[in-house]
């Protein structure tokens, strides 16, 4: 279950529940998968992306919180489902007005 005061938000895939972050892993493997190498870069790419990095960003969002999906189950997943956890993670708040001002990526008020 997810814990908000970290920042966490759940994703269901294939009637599985996984319990995401955006940690500094998670960050690193996205910026891989998708190539690029700045935080802006990534922001860039979380709120305009091409439709080819839904599936690698979720995968590396999963991946860098510890949870390895099959490829099938992250093909299943609706438009809308990924949207939906898309939005969670970028809405998710850190801890504290302290963890806020030091977050590298905007965060919705």
């Amino acid at each position: 279950m997810a814990n908000k005061h970290r920042g966490e938000v759940d994703i269901t895939i294939a009637g599985k529940t996984y319990t995401v972050a955006m940690t500094l892993e998670s960050l690193s493997l996205i910026a891989d998968a998708i190539g690029v190498e700045s935080l802006g870069e990534i922001e860039a790419r979380m709120t305009q992306f091409k439709i080819s990095d839904m599936k690698p960003m979720l995968a590396a969002m999963l991946a860098g919180n510890g949870h390895q999906v099959p490829e099938v189950a992250l093909a299943r997943l609706t438009f809308r489902e990924y949207m939906a956890f898309m939005a969670a993670i970028w809405n998710a708040k850190p801890a504290n007005e302290e963890d806020a001002a030091a977050s590298p990526l905007k965060r919705a008020s």
